[in-house]
């Protein structure tokens, strides 16, 4: 139980599970300190983190629901928390914004995900992930630098958001993002974060040189 006022932020422990979870919101739901989009679901898969603002409309208690989803086997579904609204209502600050959107003029390389890939420090690059697998949904996970997801199953996304780990759905499931190798140098690990399927090997290295 998490006792809150009609509007406050707060970080929470860390909900964790081992599969990929849609989460049924009461209210309103605001996703994003700028570009603001009000969802009744948020589908997050493991690894994967979101920051959400729920203004309550009037004191009481609001539970968030675990949701079925279909990723080629069955999901955990019921409560994950149930929170208490009460007293008076508070105002506050929201977070600082994303990074800018990666423009089509910085793009300097576009690819299809290459093995052992390299590429010079400062490069912004777009990558296109396919997941061919019949039955599981994977995770794309990348280390060390986020990127921006603009375009998903060839549907471009009215708005890209950031991310460090996404679901690429099953059957065909495609996924374009774009990223900027700005301030680390090195190699760093791309893999899949369903860890059945990490511990069988779907990881590779990234190697980021100073050009």
């Amino acid at each position: 139980m998490i006792d809150k006022g009609l509007l406050q932020a707060e970080s929470w422990p860390s909900l964790a599970w081992p599969s990929t979870v849609r989460i049924e919101l009461p209210s309103k739901l605001t996703a994003g300190a700028v570009q603001t989009r009000k969802r009744k679901q948020l589908l997050i898969a493991p690894g994967q983190r979101a920051d959400i603002l729920v203004k309550a409309d009037a004191p009481g208690t609001y539970a968030f629901n675990a949701a079925p989803y279909d990723q080629g086997h069955p999901s955990p579904v019921g409560p994950l928390a149930r929170v208490v609204v009460s007293g008076a209502p508070m105002e506050m600050k929201l977070p600082a914004p994303p990074p800018a959107s990666i423009k089509d003029s910085e793009i300097t390389g576009r690819r299809k995900v290459v093995l052992s890939a390299t590429a010079p420090d400062a490069d912004v690059e777009e990558w296109t992930i396919v997941n061919t697998h019949e039955h599981d949904d994977h995770v794309f996970h990348i280390q060390t630098n986020p990127f921006e997801v603009v375009s998903v199953n060839g549907k471009a996304l009215a708005t890209p958001e950031w991310r460090d780990s996404v679901i690429v759905e099953r059957k065909g499931g495609e996924l374009v993002f774009r990223s900027r190798f700005l301030d680390f140098t090195g190699i760093f690990m791309l893999h899949c974060h369903m860890m059945n399927h990490e511990e069988m090997g779907m990881m590779q290295t990234v190697e980021v040189y100073r050009g």
